[in-house]
């Protein structure tokens, strides 16, 4: 089965996400309203932890991996590490 994910905007693609990781790792995860999310895309939390797994989900169709990494490096990455997740 093919499957063609170009017709998903940014939010259809965190859902995606969402429901992709908290069946694979078996948790919920948060997700926040555009803009309002603090640089996190989806979040799970435990009592110990706010931010225990923080994930960043890009929408980068037809962009490649090279420009993707290069975003990552240059500014996510940051942002991820002022968070402080565990993972």
């Amino acid at each position: 089965m093919n499957y063609d994910f170009s017709t998903l905007n940014d939010k259809d693609l965190e859902e995606l996400s969402r429901d992709i990781l908290s069946k694979k790792m078996d948790v919920n995860f948060q997700t926040f309203k555009t803009g309002s999310d603090k640089e996190i895309d989806l979040r799970y939390s435990t009592n110990n932890n706010e931010n225990e797994i923080i994930v960043q989900v890009k929408h980068y169709l037809k962009s490649g991996t090279s420009q993707l990494k290069n975003k990552l490096k240059s500014e996510e990455l940051a942002k991820v590490i002022r968070l402080v997740p565990k993972r």
